[in-house]
């Protein structure tokens, strides 16, 4: 906040007094002229934001979900499973018009739109957008054969009419429409209402700004891709290797996006960051799947340590699966755009330190960058 001078808004994390209440924080800087000389700092409890969702969506029979920044959902009116990736509760559903890479890209992208899907026997209608200061998106759905079979009762004695049926749906349509924009807007404006009434609340003259910002862990974080940041992963990663067994095999991985360079010359900057996004998207997923962890080496080079695989057939079928999702097209400027990585890989063998592993599959890595890319080496002494 004070390198940038724009407000901070966080994904949930566990505090309070017991350690395992959700909040999320806001910081506002205070500024005199162009000098930032302080800041409002707030913490929102989870309940808050879940309530404000149920409000906003009360009168018109439909669900919202918050997504943090990861992809993670956060908040839901229907359920959903905190912490879970939201994308794989797309994968699940027909999804008609849309990937769920193509809509990963949109979210990204923080570019609003509505998607149709087809889950349980149901036709579901979800717009999306982002929330103004913030990496979060809210997703309103609302189940279209619901409210179509509540408001065509009203209608039973005209419904051998069919031109005035078909006029009366082609209004139901446009109208259902409409007020899923008046939803989208509602939600916006409530969290900005929330924001308003955090940053006129007076400031403690006790409170140490310093404790809490590193208490919210602020900049451990890469704020483009989501991953950890180098200094982080390899704290963490460390820490892991440690209470591992050292017959379980465990692997590193030294991920690098294919010609970056090419692609920010030709398609500009932002391109070449949506393509850093949807990797950290990928690389998280694995980090989940397989107890491990990821984090941003530098520029467009990733680390990640996998740590839960059983044996050899598990080690190539994960590596073959990974380097096939790292192949995966972007959008951009109304085209699609292919995208692919580079893998190095080191197996962990006795005695070999993070550091050893790091630089062997760095070496796995540049042997595959000089025969063809898109592939990945496993490191042989």
């Amino acid at each position: 906040m004070f390198s940038t001078g724009k407000p901070q808004v966080t994904d949930s994390f566990l505090a309070g007094a017991d350690g395992v209440t959700l909040n999320y924080t806001v910081a506002y800087p205070l500024k005199k002229g162009n000098k930032i000389t302080g800041c409002l700092f707030c913490a929102i409890y989870f309940d808050d934001v879940v309530d404000i969702l149920k409000k906003a969506v009360e009168t018109s029979d439909a669900q919202a979900g918050l997504i943090g920044s990861k992809g993670q959902i956060m908040s839901s009116t229907s359920n959903l499973q905190y912490g879970e990736p939201y994308m794989d509760y797309v994968r699940e559903a027909h999804n008609i018009g849309v990937t769920a890479d193509q809509l990963e890209t949109e979210l990204l992208a923080k570019t609003p739109g509505t998607y149709w899907s087809y889950r349980d026997g149901n036709l579901y209608y979800t717009m999306y957008n982002n929330i103004e200061n913030t990496d979060w998106d809210i997703l309103t759905t609302i189940d279209f054969w619901s409210i179509y079979r509540t408001i065509i009762s009203g209608f039973l004695v005209i419904v051998a009419l069919m031109a005035v049926l078909c006029s009366v749906i082609f209004f139901l349509v446009k109208r259902f429409i409409s007020k899923q924009k008046e939803v989208v807007d509602m939600l916006v404006q409530s969290i900005q209402e929330l924001e308003e009434k955090i940053y006129q609340d007076e400031r403690p003259d006790n409170m140490d700004f310093r404790e809490i910002i590193r208490l919210t862990s602020n900049g451990l974080s890469d704020g483009l891709t989501g991953v950890v940041t180098r200094s982080v992963f390899l704290k963490q990663a460390q820490a892991q290797l440690d209470k591992i067994p050292g017959d379980k095999i465990t692997i590193l991985c030294f991920v690098d996006l294919d010609n970056l360079k090419i692609l920010n010359d030709t398609y500009g900057h932002k391109t070449g960051d949506t393509a850093l996004k949807s990797i950290g998207y990928i690389l998280r997923e694995y980090e989940k799947k397989y107890d491990g962890v990821v984090g941003r080496y530098g520029g467009d080079e990733f680390v990640m340590l996998l740590t839960d695989i059983d044996d050899e057939d598990e080690l190539r079928s994960v590596l073959e699966s990974l380097v096939l999702r790292l192949h995966s097209d972007i959008g951009t400027k109304g085209e699609s755009l292919p995208i692919q990585c580079s893998v190095g890989v080191a197996v962990r063998q006795q005695g070999s330190s993070l550091e050893q592993m790091i630089a062997n599959a760095d070496e796995a890595l540049y042997f595959v960058k000089q025969n063809g890319k898109g592939y990945y080496k496993i490191y042989q002494d």
